[in-house]
């Protein structure tokens, strides 16, 4: 309050960090309210009702108008929810819940996974809509479509718990915000485990499970608009055994701060897919925009198997994914409009530090990768793209497995992943 008076400092620069502000004194008020001086009390009441005006007049609705305006919209309600004297309450709760449910209908597809592409923004997300939903309580639809986000989540972690890095994470959280990110899910309520495979046509997402393992495959497009969270990662996949990861995707690591590493963690040569003359699937123009996005297709989904492909600038990128017994079967087929060669990579990012038994034959951990004995193979750590980052702003050296080949086109590379006893 003396250091960032009323519209003055920078913790007034953005309005979502004003609405956590607000649901974080809230929380305060409920837990320790009674212990508190009653002048300290009666302060918090004047800011919170600063931080409702704020947020009225200052919503989020041409910058960042997604999670920012949901968050401020959540924070709005329970504002009016918390403090039901204020003169203003009546019409806070009226125009936070409006928010609330038109963000339900704007980033919420019908099989439940979020707009954004993003597995750590469908968290975050959940997360906001299930505050709301309990302070107020909402229309059946509403919990549907809640149910069918839970569901969704559930789905992708698994039986690990592990939540899959798709897309960007940022570190935003309205719960549980301490301890192993990948955890995070955990803390976020869902339905009970099912082991069974499924397809998520609205995203695009694969899970192919059984038993133990888990392989999570991204077929989807990137995400609507500027999909400014989306990763160049279409036709790339996560692969684990139980708790143990096998192939992993490298996360974020940053936003703006460094703009080269920003395009190198969100590239495509940073996820398990197919690179095509040193360009991503889409052209980055800043952060937060892809431009001529690629044009995607699901062409086949039994459970076991996945067929898709993948068009940008000329190129298609077929990729067959097949499971049979214990052994995950990938076939790479790609085709050009044009006669002239060109330099394909297959990038294979796993967990462990791959160790070569034969000549294109790799053990990694609890699974063993298999190459064509002639595949030109490059092992690097720490590499170009050789890295990982599990929370922002913090990234890692891992290992990097390269395949690549300068040819004309068509051309097809292959692939065998056999995973160790399921149990």
């Amino acid at each position: 309050w003396e250091q960032n008076p009323f519209l003055r400092g920078i913790n007034w620069v953005s309005a979502l960090e004003v609405g956590f502000r607000a649901l974080s004194w809230i929380w305060v008020a409920q837990i320790v309210g009674e212990a508190l001086k009653p002048a300290l009390l009666a302060q918090l009441q004047r800011s919170l009702y600063r931080h409702g005006r704020y947020l009225e007049h200052n919503l989020s609705t041409y910058f960042s108008p997604n999670t920012h305006l949901l968050g401020e919209g959540v924070a709005l309600h329970a504002i009016a929810i918390a403090c039901p004297h204020f003169d203003k309450a009546e019409h806070w709760r009226k125009l936070g819940a409006d928010i609330v449910a038109a963000q339900m209908e704007a980033q919420v597809h019908a099989d439940g996974s979020h707009f954004e592409q993003s597995s750590y923004y469908h968290v975050y997300a959940l997360d906001f809509f299930r505050l709301h939903y309990s302070l107020s309580g909402e229309p059946p639809a509403c919990r549907e479509k809640l149910e069918s986000m839970a569901h969704y989540l559930n789905s992708i972690i698994g039986s690990s718990g592990l939540l899959p890095s798709l897309g960007d994470d940022d570190g935003g959280r309205l719960f549980h915000p301490y301890g192993n990110r990948l955890k995070f899910a955990g803390g976020t309520p869902r339905e009970a485990r099912t082991i069974k495979s499924e397809l998520f046509a609205d995203i695009g997402i694969a899970v192919i499970r059984r038993e133990e393992v888990q392989i999570v495959i991204d077929a989807g497009p990137f995400g609507f608009g500027g999909a400014g969270h989306s990763h160049s990662d279409t036709l790339s996949f996560v692969a684990r055994i139980g708790n143990t990861e096998i192939f992993i995707d490298p996360g974020t690591f940053t936003y703006t701060a460094e703009p080269e590493w920003r395009d190198r963690f969100r590239g495509s040569a940073a996820h398990n897919t197919i690179r095509v003359d040193n360009k991503d699937q889409a052209d980055p123009v800043h952060p937060f925009r892809w431009l001529n996005k690629p044009s995607v297709r699901i062409l086949n989904w039994t459970g076991s198997e996945l067929d898709a492909e993948c068009s940008y600038r000329g190129i298609t990128h077929r990729r067959q994914f097949v499971f049979e017994g214990r052994v995950l079967h990938i076939v790479d087929d790609i085709t050009s409009v044009d006669s002239m060669e060109h330099l394909i990579e297959q990038f294979w990012h796993p967990v462990h530090q791959p160790e070569m038994l034969r000549p294109g034959v790799f053990r990694l951990g609890q699974a063993t990768l298999s190459l064509p004995e002639d595949a030109n193979i490059e092992l690097s750590e720490a590499g170009e793209f050789g890295w990982r980052s599990t929370v922002l702003g913090e990234k890692f050296a891992a290992p990097l497995l390269r395949v690549f080949k300068k040819t004309k086109l068509p051309y097809r590379m292959t692939a065998d992943i056999a995973f160790d006893s399921f149990r």
